[in-house]
């Protein structure tokens, strides 16, 4: 059963996240392989694959939750309406990082980051930008069970090949909640561009954490996910300087 929370006195559960790669390569022809594998029952039509595929391909989820005219009926949602355009950041130790982390590898991995992610809805809609946040940040630390999985730590922390490139999941289509979520910006943009928005240039993200100005209970939950040490027992004994030096290494 999926797990349910409430926000602002409205459930929201984000149980059907539909997730989003990148356009597909290779020539036009061969783009529509994905619309029969997975795609016969999404009841899209040519014209609607027609003006998704530059800007995205749909995963296959594999399960009936996702189909029999659930996409087209969200995507009806938003035709003519006043979209909702905006953008909140992840600091590491807010989302779940890959478990190749707390490996050893053969490769050094790149450092972790503060990952922004992008947000549509409508203006009308019954969950504000909050309640969407707050919803998506269960999601992000793992907390939330997603039907057939929204892969975030896939999305959040790429370090893996089959993380990147056309096979990258860069974002969500919140079936439940007529939202949408990105962790790439030009995604986000095109689909804004779809149904007539604009977004607004967001100011530069400094990916490389500022560990000095973060507060000590963010130090201690940085310090657990990325490994640095066991438990949160084991971080809060340690003083804010000493956990800030270690995440700086």
């Amino acid at each position: 059963m999926p797990s349910t929370g409430v926000l602002g006195g409205k459930e929201s559960n984000m149980y059907l996240m539909q997730r989003l790669k990148p356009p597909r390569p290779g020539p036009p022809g061969m783009k529509a392989a994905h619309h029969v594998f997975g795609g016969g029952l999404l009841g899209l039509s040519q014209g609607a694959w027609d003006a998704l595929d530059p800007v995205c391909t749909l995963d296959y989820m594999g399960a009936a939750e996702y189909e029999f005219g659930k996409i087209p009926a969200f995507f009806r949602a938003w035709v003519e309406q006043n979209l909702d355009l905006w953008y909140f950041d992840l600091k590491p130790g807010e989302y779940e990082v890959s478990y190749l982390r707390g490996r050893k590898t053969k490769r050094p991995l790149p450092p972790v980051q503060v990952r922004r992610v992008y947000g549509i809805r409508t203006k009308d809609s019954r969950f504000s930008r909050e309640d969407i946040e707050v919803a998506f940040r269960k999601v992000a630390l793992g907390k939330t069970h997603v039907k057939s999985g929204a892969f975030h730590t896939r999305a959040l922390d790429p370090v893996e090949e089959w993380d990147m490139g056309h096979r990258a999941v860069l974002g969500w289509l919140c079936l439940e909640e007529n939202c949408a979520l990105f962790t790439d910006e030009t995604m986000w943009r095109g689909f804004a561009t779809l149904f007539g928005a604009e977004a607004e240039s967001p100011p530069p993200l400094a990916l490389t954490p500022n560990w000095a100005a973060y507060k000590k209970p963010e130090l201690v939950a940085a310090a657990v996910q990325l490994g640095c040490i066991r438990t949160k027992t084991e971080a809060n004994k340690l003083g804010k300087q000493a956990l800030v030096d270690l995440l700086s290494k």
